[in-house]
């Protein structure tokens, strides 16, 4: 099932991001399908704490905690980009993720031969790019492990 996002071709990103349920990429690489489908991979975990939030606001508010489930309605939209910019295991459990389907994508459109130096960009990315305090070959194995699980 594919879930709904809308893509916005900008020059105000460098590459590609993703906030809620739209993704920004930059006009050179709006071709691009697996960048498109890493940031797609952002979406989904959206929707998931956007479910889970939602699900929880309605258990609270059957069991009587109204104030409870109208705070859990107002948050389901943040709980992702709160958990993502706070929560540093979460952010890098996020990124992998991405990165393992982004990774999937490329092997898809140009085959196996591809998958070990990208997976290896992309763990140097995950040391460098997000404030994560991890090992190149963490990052790698990590990688590598969520790629051989999709």
């Amino acid at each position: 099932m594919n879930l709904p996002y809308y893509l916005v071709v900008t020059d105000e990103v460098t590459y590609a991001d993703s906030k809620h349920f739209r993704i920004r990429i930059n006009p050179k690489y709006r071709d691009n399908e697996p960048l498109i489908v890493h940031e797609y991979e952002h979406i989904k975990q959206q929707y998931f704490f956007m479910a889970t939030m939602l699900l929880t606001g309605v258990i609270a508010y059957f069991m009587g905690y109204t104030l409870a489930a109208i705070y859990f309605a107002i948050f389901s939209v943040t709980t992702k980009d709160l958990l993502y910019t706070f929560v540093r295991p979460l952010r890098y459990y996020f990124e992998v993720k991405a990165y393992a389907a982004q990774l999937k994508q490329l092997e898809y459109e140009h085959g196996s031969a591809v998958v070990h130096d990208n997976a290896m960009t992309f763990a140097e990315a995950l040391t460098t790019g997000y404030n994560l305090n991890v090992t190149k070959g963490k990052a790698f194995k990590d990688i590598v492990t969520a790629y051989l699980d999709l």
